[in-house]
């Protein structure tokens, strides 16, 4: 049976940096590249932009009247 104090020592693969700063600029180029924070504001563009033509009165000032029958 072992006891906690004769386990060895875990050692890390590579060094925890201290600070986020201290990464290359091609880690945090890559890191933004791959999560593509395009997509987040292309599809909010997107549902804005439906939003405004479905509540423009220009665009659908017939169409009530062309329900209607009248």
């Amino acid at each position: 049976m072992t006891t906690p104090d004769s386990a060895p020592p875990v050692i890390p693969d590579q060094p925890i940096p201290s600070e986020p700063s201290s990464r290359p600029i091609s880690h945090w180029l890559r890191l933004i590249l791959a999560g593509n924070p395009f997509y987040i504001l292309s599809a909010v563009l997107l549902l804005y932009s439906m939003r405004r033509l479905s509540l423009d009165a220009r665009i659908f000032s017939d169409e009530t009247s062309l329900l209607s029958g009248y």
